[in-house]
C-alpha cells in the first residue's frame, strides 16, 4: 500500500501531519506502507513503515497560487502537478507496487490525475475535511485581510474542484461525520469517516509535573482560525486570571502575537514535541470560533490527561459530552469561570482528565481505527476485483 502525502509527516508541524502519521501506523498494522511525499525534506522513517521517501519539491504558494486563481479558476491545484511532481509519482508507484493508493488532500489528488492516468489501480482520496465546508467559516472571519480572503477565494475554487473530483474515487475518507454529511449534501458522493487519532503511549510523560495555572493553547497558527483563538485568549481570557500562566505553543505565530506585550503570556512557538507542554498543562483551552474537520488538539490534550475547555466548535465532529470529557465554555466570562473551577476542584480536574484518556484510547487511538481502516481496505479491494 502506498501512501502519498504533500509532505513527510514527521517531525510533526500541524494536526494534517499527526492525521497522516496515526494513518500510516493504522494501515501498517495490517499491510505493508510506503509512503511518498511531494514537497519538503526527508527525515528518519518510522519503525512501521516499509518505504519513506520525498521529492524534496517546493511546494506552490503565494504568487503562483494567486496567478492559478486568475487564470484556471476552476483547477486550483495545477500548480501541484509540475513535471517533476509528475515523474516522481509515477516512479513512488512503480517502485511501491501497490495494491491500493490513498491520496492525502486534493493537491495530491491532482498530481495523480497525470501521474496515474494509465494504471488500473483503486486511488482513495483521504479528503480529512469538506472544501465546501470551509469556506463559510473562512468567509466568517476574513474581513479585510487580504491574506485570509485570497485563502477563502482558493477554498471557493478548491470545493467547486472537490465536486468535480469526488465521484472517481474508489472510496473517500473524512474526519468525522458531520464533514461526512457535508460531502454528501455539497456533491451527492458518500464517505467514509476515519476519524483523527493518536498513539496514546506516546503521549505518557511521567517524569513532567502538571503545573498549577499553566494554560496551553497549541496550533498551528498559519491556519486562520488558531489566531483568532489566540487574539481572544491574549486580549480576553488570559487578562482576566492573574496568576496563571498563558502557553501558546505552535507554528507560524503572527507577528503581532510575537511583538505585543500580553502578561502573563508566552509565546513559545513551534516545539519538537508538544507532549510535555500537554502533560505540565493544568487545562487546555480551546476558544475556536470557526473551523472544520475535528480539532486534533483535544485528542492529543485528552491523550496526556489535560482537562480541555472548549467552545461547541472546537469540540464538533468528536463524540464528546460535556461536563464529562470537558467543560463547555461559549464567551470569555465562561472560559474565565471554567478555568477558576478547575483551580478550585481537584477532583473535577481528574475525573474530566481520566475521562478523556479513556475516550481517546477507546475511539481516538491508532488501535482504535486500525480495524476500520484494515476492513475499508479490504471493501475497497473487493470491489474491485468484482468488477
Amino acid at each position: 500500500m502506498l501512501l502519498v502525502v504533500p509532505q513527510l509527516p514527521w517531525p510533526i508541524r500541524d494536526g494534517a501531519d499527526l492525521r497522516l502519521l496515526s494513518i500510516a501506523a493504522a494501515l501498517a498494522r495490517s499491510a505493508t506502507v510506503s509512503v511518498a511525499a511531494l514537497s519538503g525534506g526527508t527525515s528518519p522513517a518510522p519503525s512501521f513503515v516499509h518505504g519513506w521517501v520525498s521529492a524534496g519539491l517546493a511546494s506552490p504558494d503565494g504568487p503562483p497560487i494567486v496567478r492559478q486563481l486568475l487564470e484556471h479558476p476552476d483547477d486550483p491545484f495545477g500548480p501541484f502537478a509540475s513535471a517533476a511532481a509528475v515523474d516522481f509519482l509515477r516512479v513512488a508507484v512503480r517502485d511501491a507496487r501497490p495494491d491500493l493508493v490513498v491520496l492525502a488532500r486534493l493537491q495530491v489528488w491532482r498530481v495523480a490525475v497525470e501521474a496515474l492516468d494509465e494504471r488500473d489501480m483503486p486511488l482513495v482520496l483521504d479528503l480529512d475535511a469538506s472544501n465546501a465546508r470551509v469556506v463559510p467559516a473562512l468567509d466568517s472571519i476574513a474581513g479585510t485581510d487580504p491574506a485570509a480572503r485570497i485563502l477563502s477565494r482558493f477554498n471557493k475554487a478548491a470545493a467547486r474542484y472537490e465536486l468535480r473530483v469526488l465521484p472517481d474515487a474508489a472510496a473517500v475518507w473524512v474526519s468525522s461525520a458531520v464533514e461526512a454529511e457535508a460531502v454528501i449534501a455539497t456533491t451527492g458522493r458518500e464517505s467514509t469517516v476515519v476519524v483523527n487519532a493518536v498513539d496514546v503511549d506516546q503521549y505518557a510523560a511521567p517524569h513532567v509535573e502538571r503545573v498549577a495555572g499553566r494554560l496551553l493553547y497549541p496550533g498551528s497558527f498559519r491556519y486562520p482560525p488558531n489566531e483568532l483563538a489566540a487574539r481572544e485568549l491574549v486580549e480576553e481570557i488570559a487578562p482576566r486570571l492573574p496568576g496563571h500562566d498563558v502557553l501558546i505553543v505552535g507554528s507560524h505565530a503572527p507577528s503581532w502575537l510575537c511583538a505585543g506585550s500580553w502578561p502573563g503570556v508566552t509565546v513559545v512557538g513551534r516545539v519538537p514535541s508538544m507532549v510535555e507542554y500537554l502533560a505540565s498543562a493544568s487545562a487546555v483551552v480551546v476558544p475556536l470560533r470557526a473551523g472544520t474537520g475535528t480539532r486534533l488538539k483535544i485528542i492529543e490534550a485528552m491523550a496526556a490527561g489535560a482537562p480541555v475547555i472548549s467552545t461547541a466548535v472546537g469540540a464538533e465532529g468528536l463524540d464528546l459530552e460535556p461536563g464529562r470529557h470537558y467543560l463547555a465554555a461559549e464567551t470569555a466570562d465562561d472560559f474565565v469561570d471554567a478555568v477558576l473551577r478547575l483551580d478550585e476542584d481537584a477532583e473535577l480536574a481528574r475525573v474530566l482528565a481520566d475521562a478523556g484518556r479513556q475516550i481517546v484510547r477507546d475511539r481516538y487511538s491508532v488501535d482504535a481505527i486500525a480495524p476500520v481502516l484494515a476492513g475499508q481496505v479490504d471493501q475497497v479491494l473487493e470491489a474491485v476485483a468484482a468488477r
